[in-house]
């Protein structure tokens, strides 16, 4: 009901299809690929079974700014979408879409980020719809940025802190990370990178939780 509601009712649209959802999809691969042109980046294909943490880390080995676009990778996986299948009325004889839940291998494309607060992070997107997404962070790397911000000394390692100056500060940055900073990251950089979602869509309530 809520693809229906999406395409009939917001988009107002006379049927729901998938004819609709591949022409979403086309926009957003094509805003995905303007945006790694502007960035001066090429989309990294994922091979099967590569840790994609590997990547990120020669990335970020060469990194030198306080925040910034990584890479953008593109993997095949999994996923839950809608499609449509066709019907007929068994009254008048004509056909119509009908929209049924279905899985599919699909591409997902991965931003890896830098941010000043966050340090490195990555933004997943579906690239079908309904475009679900995912925001992975690192807590220790939150902790880091703070510290670092505030001139506290520490020893840091690769997943983690091995001793500070100021262990009861560490604490409190620690438990400074709420859920309305993570929130607040993922609008920040919803703002800057694509997505599928027009303005009309988010304002109406399609928007990223």
């Amino acid at each position: 009901r809520g693809v229906v509601g999406f395409f009939r009712v917001h988009r107002g649209n006379a049927f729901a299809s998938s004819a609709l959802m591949a022409l979403m999809t086309r926009a957003f691969v094509e805003e995905i690929e303007r945006f790694a042109e502007q960035e001066g980046e090429a989309i990294l294909s994922f091979a099967k079974g590569q840790r994609k943490d590997d990547v990120a880390k020669r990335y970020l080995a060469g990194f030198g700014e306080e925040e910034g676009l990584l890479f953008i990778g593109k993997a095949q996986e999994k996923a839950r979408v809608f499609r449509s299948e066709k019907r007929r009325n068994p009254e008048t004889g004509n056909t119509y879409p009908w929209i049924v839940s279905s899985t599919a291998m699909v591409n997902y494309y991965y931003f890896y980020c830098v941010d000043s607060d966050f340090g490195p992070f990555f933004l997943k997107f579906c690239s079908y719809f309904p475009y679900t997404a995912k925001l992975c962070i690192n807590g220790h790397e939150y902790a880091k940025r703070q510290l670092k911000k505030r001139g506290i000394a520490f020893e840091a390692l690769d997943n983690g802190v091995l001793s500070c100056e100021d262990p009861r500060r560490l604490q409190q940055l620690c438990d400074g990370l709420t859920p309305e900073k993570i929130d607040a990251l993922l609008r920040k950089w919803l703002r800057r990178l694509p997505h599928p979602f027009t303005g009309a869509d988010r304002k109406a309530g399609y928007c990223y939780d």
